[in-house]
């Protein structure tokens, strides 16, 4: 199609053209670019149309299309990590301990592993306060998207001050004393464990520096009686006599040492 419509430009348009009266300075070029065979394609006329700068092109490209069975592209599926879907059918991380509905235990995945537990108390600080505020912030947007009812009382070990707590609007407003008796009650058991563990703390502690005492008593007593020992020995039977009685307090004092030694441990 493309040929015999240059066929017929070349044929008719000039006579086309001396009809119309069209005769210009360019009428003698568009007869000899009709006229005039195509030029064909060269390696050397692509070169002056397409110039392309070797150093702008990435050495394994050109390797790759210098030897193109050497590229292995693998397929697209393998490329893809199968995704894990927690379900009832497989609960990879288990279920969340503690939650319940009523008086019935209630079976919630556990959407991730859970975290090991944070031994520095600066650290289990931050940590804390960080996703409570979370928590809270979305307890927030759950009541106010929802309406429901929702309290949550929080609070750290080794914490000095008052728990944290955090009720939804609907609560606050219908049932604003009981919440405030609910939360004050978490309080007072809190606090209670908090003084309970320090009590019990404080008890371990003098128990251990009492034995710490009594065991360097016990030292003392043994080194006192090595050197009367020594000094003994050196006096003929009686001395050898009162030695085997000071080995014996040696051997009991010895004991006593390594009792208070095993009831601090």
């Amino acid at each position: 199609m493309a040929r015999s419509l240059l066929t017929y430009l070349k044929d008719e348009l000039p006579a086309l053209m001396t009809d119309l009266n069209i005769v210009g300075p360019h009428t003698t070029e568009v007869h000899n670019v009709l006229t005039s065979p195509p030029a064909e394609a060269t390696p050397e006329t692509l070169a002056t149309v397409i110039q392309v700068d070797d150093s702008l092109i990435d050495p394994r490209l050109r390797a790759m299309s210098a030897n193109p069975s050497s590229v292995n592209i693998e397929p697209e599926s393998d490329l893809k990590q199968p995704r894990i879907r927690i379900s009832e059918q497989n609960p990879l991380y288990g279920y969340v301990e503690g939650c319940s509905r009523g008086s019935q235990p209630y079976k919630l995945l556990r959407p991730r592993r859970l975290r090991t537990s944070i031994a520095n108390i600066s650290d289990a600080r931050k940590r804390y306060y960080r996703v409570m505020n979370e928590i809270i912030a979305k307890c927030e947007c759950l009541g106010r998207e929802t309406g429901c009812y929702i309290l949550l009382n929080a609070q750290r070990l080794n914490a000095s001050g008052a728990p944290l707590t955090f009720a939804s609007g609907r609560l606050r407003g219908e049932a604003f004393d009981k919440m405030i008796e609910l939360s004050t009650e978490f309080s007072r058991a809190v606090s209670a464990l908090l003084t309970a563990k320090s009590s019990t703390l404080t008890e371990m502690a003098l128990e251990i520096n009492n034995l710490k005492r009594e065991r360097e008593e016990a030292e003392h007593r043994a080194r006192v009686a090595q050197e009367e020992l020594s000094k003994i020995r050196g006096r003929g039977k009686e001395g050898k006599l009162l030695g085997t009685l000071l080995g014996n307090l040696e051997e009991f004092t010895q004991m006593s040492v390594d009792e208070c030694s095993g009831d601090e441990e």
